[in-house]
């Protein structure tokens, strides 16, 4: 099958992220596309306060199918690029999260990503929990 990374897998997964902290509204569009088992990269359309962005994370993806089936933990760094304010700039990200794949074709997921913003070194950082759809 061309759209799985082995057997059972998904290749790609698409979906909404939002935070769930009451300080910082986050919203982000979320593509998940699948490198191999341990690897994939997540792109992110978003909005935060006061600011527009586009995220690029790379993943590595564990199983921890010995506590329960279809869990995962997953950690990874990348790029942010985008408006804050007035400003146009770029910066870095890092994230990890804890993610439960169902047996039809969707996973939820609850992260961690801090950030830093450049040019005025704004920093920010959300819980999030995800929902997309595995294709």
């Amino acid at each position: 099958m061309a759209n799985t990374v082995s057997g059972q897998e998904k290749k790609h997964a698409m979906g909404l992220r939002n935070s769930i902290i009451l300080s910082e509204t986050n919203f982000e569009l979320s593509y998940q596309y699948y490198l191999n088992e341990t690897s994939r990269l997540e792109f992110g359309l978003g909005t935060a306060v006061y600011a527009l962005h586009t995220t690029g994370v790379y993943q590595k993806v564990r199983s921890v199918s010995a506590i329960t089936s279809g869990l995962k933990i997953y950690g990874g760094v990348g790029i942010i690029a985008g408006f804050h304010g007035s400003k146009t700039g770029f910066g870095a990200v890092a994230q990890a999260g804890l993610e439960y794949n169902f047996r039809f074709p969707f996973q939820i997921s609850l992260d961690y990503r801090p950030k830093v913003f450049f040019p005025d070194n704004y920093y920010s950082d959300d819980f999030c929990v995800s929902i997309r759809y595995k294709f």
